[in-house]
């Protein structure tokens, strides 16, 4: 049933149920189902835990899990697996991650819970492509960001930070006040869309947010209503765009995608898919990232110094905090097919789960690997930003907007500092979104 046909009741009883295995396997001591609950247990301890259990964990909640960096890099690699659901896995039991079958005639069971791509689907976000189609995205967002676009935006950026830092003085929220309006006025202007359009896109950038944690952690009933509506209203607004800009291009992304294909009508879907990317992953994982970054280096006041005496070492620090504190620290999967993987046998429509922040922090691959090293050469690469993910196709904007942004900070706020801890979204265990980090300028 499509969610809007849902009612309230019986949303709110397939979300809370879903919930309530995670709790129950958590209380188990399953330490992926732990991370899912996203409370106030250590994840980089649970990533530790998952580790111990070599190449691919299989948790209770049915998935099959990956923490060490060599598995989870060859994972995120593998053809035979796509971040898209399997929609002919099907079974009654809510811990298999598979729900009943529509073809086979029988009438789902009052136990039968379908899963949670099932009760709370967000295709329409863009967020599971395949990771063939990911690459190709990818490297179409590549070409487009050339570097007259890339100049412009990082003009932009600068533009828009020193507006609104301008008003910014003694005691302020980062997240709120700074990292998220930027970064959202900075992605409506990359896209092509007119200032009058920024408010709205803001608006729904945020209520969106909440989309990467919502395919792995039910979201509260309020939380999945604002969501779908969001990215309805996202597409909307994107078809409207690329219908206004196959007429009448212009000077950024969307008319570089749309120019970057003869086929018209696959162009536009191209342009579309990015533009939800961006609004709904983008500018969230770009101001999870800015935060991140300054919080480590705050707690490590030598590094700080040291990026604010040199501002372009922000690469660098971005980079350190693509590998320390990610902005997406879990990728879902599912096996395509029956499949053989680290003398496991995955059945199609099986999930696979890269934690993707313990694989980076993996002492086989780094050394002092919990550690924030400003300088850090990192050797195997990280893998953040995977280029098969969805936040492949928006990395190249995501570390230009961070790494512009930070730059920015080290050059106008030296003085910065912590004035109150850090709070993240709950149910968030994929983007651990910051909603809080007050801070003061002196």
């Amino acid at each position: 049933m499509v969610i809007s046909h849902k009612s309230d009741t019986q949303l709110t009883r397939e979300l809370m149920t879903l919930r309530g295995f995670q709790w129950v396997y958590g209380l188990e001591g399953d330490p992926f189902a732990l991370l899912l609950r996203a409370e106030s247990d250590d994840p980089h301890e649970l990533g530790r835990r998952v580790r111990d259990h070599g190449a691919l964990f299989r948790s209770s909640t049915s998935a099959w899990v990956a923490a060490a960096h060599e598995s989870a890099a060859k994972i995120l690699w593998d053809p035979r697996l796509s971040a898209q659901p399997q929609d002919a896995a099907a079974s009654g039991d809510p811990a298999d991650g598979k729900t009943e079958d529509p073809a086979s005639g029988d009438d789902p069971m009052p136990w039968d819970i379908p899963s949670l791509d099932k009760v709370l689907p967000l295709d329409d976000a863009c967020l599971n492509m395949s990771g063939r189609e990911n690459a190709r995205l990818a490297g179409l967002v590549e070409t487009a960001m050339n570097t007259e676009l890339e100049e412009f935006h990082t003009a932009s950026i600068a533009r828009i930070r020193r507006r609104r830092s301008s008003g910014l003085d003694g005691e302020f929220d980062f997240a709120i006040d700074y990292a998220r309006p930027i970064v959202a006025a900075a992605t409506c202007a990359l896209l092509g869309l007119d200032q009058d359009a920024s408010e709205r896109f803001a608006r729904l950038s945020a209520g969106s947010a909440a989309a990467q944690d919502a395919m792995l952690c039910p979201p509260q009933l309020g939380t999945a209503r604002e969501l779908v509506t969001s990215i309805a209203d996202i597409r909307e607004l994107a078809t409207e765009l690329t219908r206004m800009k196959r007429n009448a291009p212009g000077d950024d992304l969307v008319s570089g995608l749309l120019g970057a294909r003869r086929d018209e009508e696959a162009a536009r879907a191209d342009a579309i898919a990015v533009f939800l990317m961006l609004s709904v992953a983008g500018v969230e994982s770009t101001t999870n990232l800015l935060c991140n970054a300054l919080s480590a280096l705050l707690d490590h006041s030598e590094q700080w110094s040291r990026l604010c005496r040199a501002p372009h070492l922000a690469a660098s620090a971005i980079e350190e905090t693509l590998r320390f504190a990610p902005p997406v620290r879990l990728q879902r999967l599912f096996a395509r097919e029956d499949i053989d993987l680290f003398d496991h046998r995955i059945e199609s429509g099986g999930m696979v789960v890269v934690m993707i922040e313990a694989a980076n922090r993996d002492p086989a691959a780094y050394p002092d690997p919990d550690a924030f090293h400003l300088t850090r050469a990192i050797t195997p690469d990280h893998l953040s930003l995977h280029r098969n993910t969805y936040a492949g196709v928006i990395a190249p904007i995501v570390r230009l907007q961070a790494t512009t942004m930070l730059a920015g900070v080290a050059t106008d706020m030296p003085g910065i500092h912590g004035a109150g801890d850090v709070l993240r979204r709950l149910r968030s265990p994929v983007s651990g979104g910051v909603v809080r980090m007050p801070v003061a300028v002196t």
